[in-house]
């Protein structure tokens, strides 16, 4: 990033922000809009830049916001959505199965919640972002606070694994998946909600027009967006599981 042309805007003083790698803030010649530059991990980013007002962090605290009937709308839409994964899980599997069942990026355990009301199961979640597994682990769910790769499970422990939302996010889209293949079950069932469209710009395709290091070193959003194409996934989960459909 420091070889692209851009004025230098800020300089952190990332010291007293706790951040582990200095960086400074630049803004694009091209376009006049200010990054940071390098790019923080993500690990640094969830520990010290998702505010308040993060979305997914409305769920967690008693409502006062003037937004209150958006906020209602999109936690009814949230919980529609759970319901309806819970349902399509059920119809493959009984409810009375002794079945493992790990939701990868559970936020608050909104799935979970749906699943404990029409299981038996063994219900896991993975979610590093600290105040939204502290939410879901007061639920009583088996939380574990890290990423998947640092995971504490043995290998073939789950029988079921969702993953909604969270694939297109990936930076190591092979390692997670392999990992992933290490977790389940030589029987497990695994379903991936991916949404290819572009987050940045809000239009579905405008994000491919970028070439590689524009994009990684400017563009792409704190959620990270690593442009995989429907193939591209095709080819990945193809190498690592027995059966795929799309």
């Amino acid at each position: 990033p420091e070889r692209l042309t851009g004025r230098t805007v800020a300089v952190t003083g990332y010291l007293e922000l706790g951040i582990d790698l200095p960086f400074t803030v630049r803004e694009c010649d091209g376009c006049c809009l200010a990054y940071t530059c390098p790019r923080p991990s993500m690990k640094t980013l969830l520990a010290h830049f998702y505010p308040e007002d993060y979305t997914c962090y409305r769920a967690t605290v008693a409502d006062v916001s003037p937004n209150r009937i958006l906020q209602a709308v999109e936690g009814m839409r949230r919980r529609v959505q759970g319901r309806a994964r819970a349902r399509f899980y059920t119809s493959f599997f009984l409810a009375t199965e002794p079945i493992r069942f790990l939701d990868v990026g559970c936020s608050f355990g909104l799935l979970l919640d749906c699943l404990k009301q029409r299981t038996a199961w063994e219900l896991h979640g993975l979610e590093p972002n600290p105040r939204m597994a502290a939410v879901a682990r007061a639920k009583g769910f088996q939380i574990e606070e890290s990423f998947l790769r640092d995971t504490r499970h043995p290998d073939g422990f789950f029988r079921i694994v969702n993953f909604c939302h969270v694939f297109e996010h990936l930076d190591d889209v092979l390692g997670i998946t392999e990992a992933l293949a290490k977790l389940t079950a030589p029987q497990g069932v695994h379903l991936h909600f991916v949404d290819l469209r572009d987050h940045y710009f809000k239009y579905p395709f405008e994000m491919l027009k970028f070439s590689e290091s524009v994009w990684r070193n400017f563009l792409n959003p704190t959620s990270n967006l690593n442009r995989y194409r429907l193939n591209d996934y095709r080819h990945v989960f193809d190498a690592n599981f027995t059966q795929a459909e799309f």
